[in-house]
């Protein structure tokens, strides 16, 4: 059993805090196997002088350690002030496209998914009735036409009355009337594109019974190129950009887009127009902005983030996100090492990001250190050694 003893204390791994403890125990338990009860109570003895000496040590070491922080030195720069907002994309137009006479489906002349031009032929519907009415009605004003322009020489000849006269001309008119409306619905018989974008599917299929009173479209085409953002800014953003930028915010703002992926959309925005009117219930405007779409990435109803620039702060302080802390009620705070080298807590103000770092309201001056590392180790008043932090700051 000594040997085994002797086995634990030579081959376990023990911290400098605990080994002298340890060994204390096991001198205590050999005492007690192998020198008799009588000896116990000097064992014990041996055991509480080792622990005071370790409890001794462990203040020792901990009153000598210093801790070890990084810091980032507070500067002032130029920092554009950003708002964030989601917004939805919507199509520029779309029109959703309706027979305007009745009749057979015999034809669909487009590629579902395509690109299509304002004037493009995408149906063709039965025209047989509507030509024989076309060729009926195209044979009559002819005919009238003669008749009123002879009707008309004989009444300047007074070889009869005005009442024939205006009978001839009134039947000629009616006739032209008819052959028009006779070529409008031939002509209605290839239902053509009524703008240029992208098309859907087809709702119907050839063979299929289509009238001009129907309610579901055939199909419907949308543009995206441009194509719109719509945003609802909070009324306090909207009312400080157009203080920070005069009367030139709608002219001049610059939308950016941010993807549902977190990239960034290639192209810049506009904004096109603002709502006259806040919505009561959330305090927000409506915006919509316009972008160009030349490789179709928008497409209508995905969801963006849009980023707009409300003004400038020449004087701007950011320090690292890890760097801000927050209270139990949710007030921000940072650490700031002192001249002297202790560390003291901080309130600040700081609800928004600029390039991934925090930008701070109050509470901080440029040269000021903020802790960004090691702050787990430190306390309001803690004595600190400064090392360089992460990004150089020191």
């Amino acid at each position: 059993m000594k040997s085994a003893v002797f086995s634990v204390m030579t081959n376990s791994v023990l911290s400098r805090a605990v080994a002298p403890r340890i060994a204390a125990a096991l001198l205590l338990a050999n005492a007690a196997l192998f020198c008799g009860c009588d000896r116990i109570e000097r064992g014990i003895a041996a055991f509480s002088g080792a622990s005071e000496r370790a409890n001794a040590q462990e203040t020792e070491e901990t009153e000598t350690e210093t801790p070890q922080v990084a810091v980032y030195v507070v500067k002032n720069e130029r920092v554009p002030l950003i708002h964030e907002t989601p917004g939805r994309v919507v199509a520029s137009k779309v029109a959703q496209v309706r027979p305007k006479v009745g009749g057979v489906l015999l034809k669909r002349l487009f590629e579902e998914g395509s690109f299509v031009r304002e004037g493009d032929v995408l149906y063709e519907i039965e025209s047989d009735v509507y030509k024989a009415n076309y060729d009926k009605a195209e044979a009559n004003p002819e005919e009238l036409k003669r008749r009123q322009a002879r009707a008309a020489l004989l009444k300047d000849k007074q070889a009869t009355s005005q009442e024939e006269y205006e009978s001839s001309l009134f039947a000629f008119k009616q006739a032209k009337a008819e052959f028009d409306l006779a070529a409008l619905e031939l002509n209605y018989c290839q239902v053509k594109a009524p703008i240029s974008g992208k098309i859907g599917f087809s709702s119907i299929t050839v063979g299929a019974l289509v009238s001009s009173a129907q309610e579901q479209e055939l199909v419907t085409i949308q543009q995206l190129d441009p194509i719109y953002v719509d945003v609802n800014p909070s009324v306090v953003f909207l009312s400080k950009a157009k203080k920070n930028g005069a009367n030139d915010f709608m002219q001049n703002a610059r939308v950016e887009l941010l993807m549902e992926d977190g990239t960034r959309y290639a192209e810049t925005g506009r904004i096109q127009y603002s709502d006259n009117a806040v919505q009561e219930d959330v305090g927000t405007v409506a915006l919509r902005a316009e972008f160009p779409n030349p490789n179709g990435v928008l497409l209508p109803g995905m969801f963006v983030r849009a980023r707009m620039e409300e003004g400038v702060r020449e004087d701007g302080k950011t320090v690292p996100q890890q760097a801000v802390f927050r209270d139990p009620k949710g007030n921000p705070y940072v650490w700031v090492v002192r001249d002297d080298s202790t560390v003291e807590r901080r309130a600040v103000g700081s609800e928004r990001t600029f390039n991934g770092a925090a930008l701070v309201d109050f509470g901080l001056e440029a040269g000021d250190r903020v802790v960004v590392e090691g702050s787990q180790y430190i306390s309001d008043g803690t004595r600190v050694d400064v090392v360089e932090s992460s990004g150089g700051a020191e």
